[in-house]
């Protein structure tokens, strides 16, 4: 089986070489950028497996909601209104700043095992 593409969506460069490195050891080939767009270039050309989005990145609503429609996502976030947030550009599935590795782990696997998706 190829390696997943785990896309991270998420404004602070040290957030997404963290959450990078994580998913790299655990197997999974990862790209991070850091807006909506530079994502969407992504998606276009290559379909994830999951994608990762900050909550703030949530303000580039249109975007996110559009990325959130086409592939499987997650939102992390310390806000306090995560599942507003996350319902709002239709992610169900969130995680909490800061958050367990494990727990974190655990929700990648979940949410980006292999599905059938029509192209």
């Amino acid at each position: 089986m190829a390696e997943q593409l785990i896309l991270i969506v998420d404004d602070d460069e040290s957030n997404r070489a963290v959450l990078a490195e994580i998913l790299a050891d655990d197997g999974y080939r990862v790209e991070a950028v850091s807006t909506a767009a530079e994502a969407q270039r992504i998606v276009d050309r290559e379909r994830p497996s999951l994608l990762i989005l900050d909550g703030p990145l949530a303000s580039e609503k249109p975007q996110t909601t559009t990325l959130a429609a086409r592939v499987p996502a997650v939102m992390v976030s310390a806000g306090s209104h995560i599942e507003r947030e996350a319902a709002a550009i239709g992610v169900r599935e969130w995680l909490r700043k800061p958050f367990d590795i494990d727990a974190l782990l655990d929700l990648v696997r979940r949410q980006a095992a292999p599905q059938d998706h029509a192209a």
